[in-house]
């Protein structure tokens, strides 16, 4: 018995399953959260939960699923996490914007419960390594790969739409700024701040007939109020749109293909795409539909794929936090993620597609 014993406070010390919960947890800002039933899993939480229903379909020991969500308009992030750890979560998902992750950052180290964005962006991440880890790359690696291609086009001006209460916005341009002084690329990047969808305009006026790209650094609700905009524009013949990466959650734009379809090319930067032609993404696809009914949107694909790679963790037997702090390497829906043990944001290859918003998706 004395044996045993010791064998137990051994594993236990090294971080072993049987000492911590495999207890996944969502952390939202939104008091409206709430836990959908079996028979109505919202897209908000269809990725987590699927993934989990698979691996504990051969599990030997099972994964749990909780939604940690603010009963009241004074329960905030903090709160949330503090909630978290007395649920003995072992990690802790959603924090999908910039903004809510490095909130986060402080209070998952100060608990010592790692978070896990599918989508944050923002580079100060790293300051919370390795208590908060992010499924996509920096905005500095997405700002090198756009300003990389748009190098070519030496004579090109190029415009960087701002809004000051987007903290999205704020992040990305700060980098597409600095990029632009690493590529001596200044002259040509004007950086314009806008407020509302007539500032916009007036800016889009003032390049009437001339060939520029224009850059939304700004999430869809606040990019398509000045998109209204652009129909209105006679467009040089190599006039270009980037948009940025949560420009593929299809559904906002829908309202808007009438404009979508006039505007010049509109491309976007990004690791991964729904379409793309790997087994990993056309079985997923077709598993989700099957038990979903409905085709899996972007944020779906990121959530599913940070749950197995939380569930990669369990199944070596590590805390997701000592999991974190050694190289991993992943195969997943939305490509291939190589986390090198000292950063927040994986090694991924952008990639420039030209979207086509006809079909109401790219």
């Amino acid at each position: 018995m004395k044996g045993i014993l010791r064998f137990l406070l051994s594993f236990c010390a090294t971080g072993g399953w049987a000492c911590y919960g495999q207890n996944i947890c969502h952390v939202s800002s939104k008091i409206d959260d709430v836990l959908p039933s079996a028979q109505d899993l919202s897209t908000r939480y269809s990725g987590f939960q699927f993934a989990i229903e698979e691996y504990n379909k051969g599990a030997k020991r099972q994964a749990n699923f909780i939604i940690i969500a603010p009963e009241t308009k004074k329960d905030q992030v903090p709160e949330l996490i503090q909630t978290a750890k007395s649920k003995d979560c072992a990690v802790i998902v959603g924090l999908i914007t910039s903004k809510d992750a490095l909130l986060a950052g402080p209070f998952l180290k100060q608990n010592e419960i790692p978070g896990f964005s599918s989508t944050a962006m923002a580079p100060d991440a790293q300051t919370f390594f390795p208590y908060l880890l992010s499924a996509t790359t920096s905005s500095e690696s997405w700002a090198k790969a756009l300003l990389g291609d748009l190098r070519q086009h030496e004579r090109q001006q190029i415009i960087i739409f701002r809004k000051a209460s987007d903290f999205f916005s704020q992040v990305t341009v700060k980098s597409l700024e600095q990029e632009a002084r690493n590529l001596d690329m200044v002259k040509q990047v004007q950086t314009v701040e806008v407020s509302s969808p007539d500032e916009m305009r007036t800016t889009l006026d003032r390049f009437k007939f001339k060939n520029v790209t224009f850059v939304f650094t700004t999430y869809p609700m606040a990019s398509v109020e000045g998109i209204s905009a652009l129909s209105s524009v006679t467009w040089g013949r190599e006039s270009k749109i980037y948009g940025n990466p949560s420009w593929m959650e299809q559904q906002t734009f829908l309202h808007f293909r009438p404009i979508m379809e006039k505007v010049p090319s509109i491309f976007l930067v990004a690791p991964w795409f729904p379409e793309d032609n790997t087994k990993e993404n056309l079985d997923f696809q077709k598993k989700y539909s099957e038990r979903f009914h409905a085709f899996p949107d972007h944020d779906t694909a990121y959530n599913y794929d940070v749950t197995k790679i939380i569930l990669h963790c369990f199944e070596k037997n590590l805390r997701p936090v000592d999991c974190f702090k050694s190289p991993l390497h992943y195969d997943g829906v939305t490509g291939t993620f190589d986390f090198d043990g000292r950063s927040s944001h994986p090694l991924r290859s952008e990639r420039i597609k030209k979207a086509n918003y006809s079909a109401g998706r790219l």
